[in-house]
């Protein structure tokens, strides 16, 4: 069964730099990165799909984080763990009307 991460805002960090381009960083998992691909709806939350089975969802995304992460079409996510990188990677955004529930 797949695996499924809620990620509270204290738990990762989101950085925009001067190019617009848009980072997340968060707590290296076990398991390999395989396909990733995340989707947004421009609203407090991101789904992302880290590998076939395991998903973290990345919670309380502020306003003005939303609308950057709206203009872009590609992440970088780099996962750190004892504050050295463990591994980075592009990941494609997919802009969706709304993210899919539990309940859906």
């Amino acid at each position: 069964m797949a695996e499924v991460i809620i990620e509270p805002n204290d738990e990762y960090d989101i950085l925009q730099n001067e190019e617009n381009e848009i980072l997340i960083a968060l707590r290296a998992r076990m398991g390999g990165v395989e396909t990733p691909r995340m989707l947004y709806d421009g609203q407090d939350k991101i789904l992302f799909y880290r590998n076939e089975d395991q998903t973290i969802v990345f919670d309380q995304i502020m306003p003005d984080v939303a609308a950057a992460i709206m203009q872009v079409d590609k992440v970088l996510f780099v996962e750190v763990r004892d504050e050295a990188i463990v591994r980075e990677y592009m990941v494609p955004l997919q802009k969706v009307p709304r993210i899919p529930t539990v309940k859906d």
